[in-house]
């Protein structure tokens, strides 16, 4: 099931607001991904030799998620991370 990207409004948008929109994106994504395989924390854990704290800390307050370790969960998951970009309303031209 696709979710409908969430567009913003056209007010300007802050580094800092963007930075926690994307995180909080992937955190939601990787959720929708275990409950779409039935995969549980632990589960997860074992297939990307990940402890189980981390998955969790991921999953709740990691603020440095990195792309390395999103690829390698969604590659557990059976899944394929395709970045993709839409244009912010108020992008920045610098």
């Amino acid at each position: 099931m696709k979710k409908k990207i969430d567009h913003i409004n056209s007010l300007p948008i802050s580094l800092e607001f963007y930075q926690e929109m994307f995180l909080l994106r992937a955190q939601e994504l990787i959720a929708e991904l275990m409950e779409q395989k039935g995969i549980s924390r632990s589960q997860l854990a074992k297939r990307t030799g990940l402890s189980n704290s981390r998955i969790t800390f991921m999953l709740s307050d990691e603020r440095n998620l990195t792309l390395r370790t999103l690829a390698k969960v969604c590659y557990h998951l059976g899944y394929e991370v395709i970045p993709s970009a839409i244009l912010l309303p108020k992008a920045l031209d610098k």
